[in-house]
């Protein structure tokens, strides 16, 4: 278990049904509760109806890919934390997640990654202040 993790709402996003279960078998261990979908549809059903408090999301997905799920999310919620995943094998990962940082993203890891990789860049999101967004 993890207390800066602990009880936590993660939505992951992956079609990799093997990657989804090594995201949650991490997730688990530290304590956290775990939504896992395999598109971008029912990724942003999920946003809109159960309030995760952070969404992992991979870009390569059916219906709906993880670019068009970090833009729909932002179109709905300015703050919740993002952290686009994409295969280092492909040769588009660079481009692919530079594009989902400028679209809304507030990290990117490339696959594979290591716990402690996952492990730090939530702890830092969940316990990042977000900003106050109005007249100053």
């Amino acid at each position: 278990m993890d207390a800066n993790l602990e009880n936590k709402l993660i939505l992951v996003a992956d079609d990799d049904e093997q990657f989804g279960a090594y995201v949650q078998a991490l997730l688990d261990g530290w304590g956290c509760c775990v939504l896992r979908v395999g598109d971008g549809v029912e990724g942003l059903r999920l946003v809109e109806h159960a309030h995760p408090d952070l969404v992992l999301t991979d870009l390569s997905m059916p219906m709906a890919d993880g670019l068009e799920l970090i833009m729909a999310i932002r179109r709905i919620d300015s703050n919740l934390p993002i952290i686009a995943m994409s295969g280092a094998f492909e040769a588009r990962t660079n481009s692919y997640l530079g594009a989902s940082k400028k679209l809304g993203a507030n990290a990117d890891l490339a696959k594979p990654f290591t716990a402690d990789q996952l492990r730090e860049t939530m702890i830092g999101l969940l316990s990042a202040k977000p900003a106050i967004v109005g007249p100053g």
